[in-house]
């Protein structure tokens, strides 16, 4: 009897571990020293933003989980409420810095991250559609500071072309910046761009 309920506890550990596991894949979290903590995190604003409507951030958000698209739409992923009232209180407490990259190519993209001065860079194959987060995790609620993150790819002469990326405090790391990549109309060679919209607060 012991030997069984043994069993069955060790079954229910390693399926606990499996699903917290898959539910972890695709966001890249990043630990540092205080005085790598340096950039400024602005702060994402609410659903109400029009920026949500933009259909690359739309479709970044829907695509990584974190957001069906549209103005008003889940606010109990950040509030407590789904319906949130102005003086009420129900305030979203940001616990991340983050930023989603989406590939809007058709084919794999492959590129490297780097979080802090002292960073190493890690590199990722990002598949067609596929959305990739980049997030720190606060020390405590509403730092809003992060260490400075950058990207790195192969630019259109086959040089290595290194941009900085904006975290966004966020009380959901599956909503942040966003970033894409996609062909250029003009020279059909890759670039990392940015939304004319941001979720962000000005």
């Amino acid at each position: 009897m012991n030997v069984r309920r043994g069993f069955l506890s060790a079954v229910a550990v390693l399926g606990l571990l499996a699903v917290l596991v898959r539910l972890d894949q695709g966001t890249v979290r990043a630990q540092y020293e205080t005085e790598e903590i340096s950039a400024e995190n602005p702060k994402i604003d609410c659903s109400t933003n029009p920026s949500y409507n933009n259909k690359y951030i739309a479709a970044a958000f829907k695509a990584g989980g974190g957001h069906a698209g549209g103005q008003n739409q889940q606010c109990a992923a950040c509030h407590q409420s789904d319906s949130p009232r102005v003086g009420a209180g129900d305030k979203p407490v940001a616990r991340y810095g983050t930023s989603l990259i989406q590939n809007r190519l058709s084919e794999p993209v492959t590129y490297s991250v780097k979080f802090g001065k002292k960073g190493k860079w890690e590199e990722y194959e990002l598949k067609p559609g596929a959305v990739r987060r980049h997030s720190f995790k606060y020390q405590r609620a509403n730092q809003n500071r992060s260490p400075e993150a950058w990207v790195k790819f192969e630019g259109p002469k086959g040089d290595a072309v290194e941009k900085r990326l904006t975290l966004i405090a966020t009380p959901n790391e599956r909503l942040g910046a966003v970033y894409f990549f996609e062909r250029d109309d003009k020279d059909r060679q890759v670039h990392l761009w940015v939304p004319d919209r941001q979720v962000s607060r000005r």
